[in-house]
């Protein structure tokens, strides 16, 4: 389905909006960087072990909405200082809410990388609205061009998705690098089509409501030389997914990420990942790839493709790379740093018909700014584009 509708001041407007966003979020970063700075900043000395706190407002962005305002807190004990992570148990809660298309989300959660010699511990409490999530159909819907409609017909490629979920992963070490990792997660999924004439409402129905359970196994290879500002090493992964919801699917994934440091100032980094389903999955498992410890939307945003928009591509299979080049301009050690970041990200999804092909892939590209405060504390502002698309994105941490 391709619509050719257009209207002749969209492209100005649209334009305007985009202009307005990106100042909007470099302002986003500017305070909220400041936001961490400031939480950093105590007379007192710290020292590994002890039990810090912050707390701080923030400014981020929710799936496909503006600039969220938001509240985080951060309760941690902080790891030695010659450990792979900065925190050995950390406790964080987030409460964010973006005006301008009404998306909001609640989450609680910890992180416990050094729960005990040779384990670790992930667990994640969420629950919110995308009121602007991307549907485009399933399968590599490539050949959509979403320009023309963007004023005539807002709602025609995105939908509402009210999310319920929760997800603990457990790592055991088996040997040096190599570990073994457990997930459970589950999940309720409410979808609810915007306008009658959207695609969600024409491919699926006015509403969607799915509600499911999953476990996940993995094998874990992890050669990175830290975890908050990798610089050099590999991280790959294999598993399977069962899932069962009114159906059952079962999934196989792969990913491999990789960083390599070309001159002090300079990280060269890559991810691949491959996925596959089999059976009847739901459609948040289409969405979202279950990575070790942080599962990640998929195909699109600055999760997994930098250059379109959550939900641009969905479908029970998947294949897709990220390759950027990190260039640090200011660099004060472990004081913190500004630089930039180029990126290349390509990928395209299957509907029952997966195989290994360079066919059809959307391949985009873009820059970014990142600040770093401290040693893990990384915001990164970007812009990407394809052929018909463009995003501009923000997040914390680095997206692999």
């Amino acid at each position: 389905m391709k619509h050719q509708s257009a209207v002749g001041s969209g492209q100005s407007a649209g334009s305007r909006q985009w202009a307005a966003r990106v100042i909007l979020l470099l302002l986003a970063l500017v305070c909220s960087a400041g936001a961490a700075a400031a939480q950093k900043i105590e007379k007192k000395e710290t020292y590994p072990g002890q039990w810090l706190t912050s707390y701080y407002p923030f400014i981020a962005v929710l799936p496909n909405n503006g600039p969220s305002f938001e509240m985080r807190a951060q309760h941690w004990q902080m790891a030695p200082y010659e450990a792979p992570v900065t925190a050995a148990v950390l406790f964080r809660a987030r409460a964010a809410w973006a005006p301008w298309g009404g998306s909001w989300l609640a989450s609680i959660g910890m992180n416990a990388p050094l729960l005990r010699p040779g384990w670790r511990l992930m667990a994640d409490i969420r629950a919110g609205s995308d009121t602007r999530y991307g549907f485009y159909g399933f399968g590599n819907t490539n050949d959509i061009d979403p320009g023309p409609t963007k004023e005539s017909e807002p709602f025609l490629y995105r939908v509402q998705r009210n999310l319920y979920a929760a997800t603990v992963d457990l790592t055991r070490t088996i040997t040096g690098p190599l570990r073994a990792s457990v997930m459970l997660n589950g999940s309720i999924a409410d979808y609810s089509s915007l306008s009658p004439t959207s695609t969600f409402q024409q491919v699926v129905g006015s509403d969607l409501n799915q509600s499911e359970g999953s476990v996940t196994g993995a094998l874990v290879l992890d050669l990175r030389d830290n975890e908050y500002d990798t610089r050099k090493g590999l991280l790959a992964e294999a598993g399977g997914q069962f899932g069962i919801s009114d159906n059952n699917y079962t999934r196989w994934y792969g990913i491999a990420r990789g960083w390599m440091p070309a001159t002090k100032t300079t990280v060269v980094a890559a991810r691949i990942f491959v996925s596959n389903m089999t059976g009847t999955p739901t459609l948040l498992a289409q969405q979202v790839l279950p990575g070790w410890e942080s599962p990640y939307a998929v195909l699109g945003s600055e999760e997994s493709h930098r250059a379109i928009p959550y939900g641009r591509f969905t479908g029970t299979g998947l294949l897709g790379t990220n390759f950027e080049v990190r260039q640090g301009i200011i660099t004060k050690g472990e004081y913190g740093a500004l630089g930039v970041v180029l990126f290349l990200d390509a990928g395209r999804s299957f509907e029952n018909d997966f195989k290994l092909t360079f066919d059809d892939w959307t391949v985009g590209g873009g820059g970014g700014l990142v600040v770093r405060i401290l040693r893990g504390n990384v915001f990164i502002l970007t812009y990407g584009i394809t052929k018909n698309e463009s995003h501009v994105g923000f997040r914390t941490g680095w997206m692999f």
